[in-house]
């Protein structure tokens, strides 16, 4: 442990970090995802997103944001409450939004979508 830092502490943040860089590279994976669907200039609008992460969740961009946040809450420590209600407004509001594109691409894509959550397996 660092100066300063409890057992327990350090352990928080050592995992925050990695969080962090799971979420950080979860992320990457489902914007590249996300790009990749118009790389032809004739390509239609809206294309269905494919890959793992979109076969269980509509917005699993979304998802490692909120997880990302996680990391920094563990790293900034629990006691630090504007990290704690930050990662509550993010949390909130990406459900909310993808919760939007859940129902839209249900809407949009009818049977060929098959996630079954909008932001978070088993919850929501």
């Amino acid at each position: 442990p660092g100066p300063g830092l409890g057992a327990w502490e350090a352990l928080a943040c050592a995992a925050g970090t990695l969080v962090v860089l799971a979420a950080s590279r979860a992320q990457h994976a489902a914007h590249a995802a996300l790009a990749a669907l118009r790389t032809a200039p004739d390509a239609p609008a809206y294309a269905l997103p494919r890959g793992p992460p979109f076969a269980v969740v509509a917005c699993p961009h979304y998802a490692a944001e909120v997880c990302l946040y996680g990391g920094l809450a563990l790293v900034a420590g629990w006691e630090a409450g504007t990290v704690r209600w930050l990662l509550a407004w993010v949390a909130v509001g990406l459900s909310v939004n993808a919760v939007r594109a859940h129902v839209w691409y249900q809407g949009a894509f009818g049977a060929r979508y098959t996630a079954r959550w909008a932001i978070c397996p088993g919850l929501l």
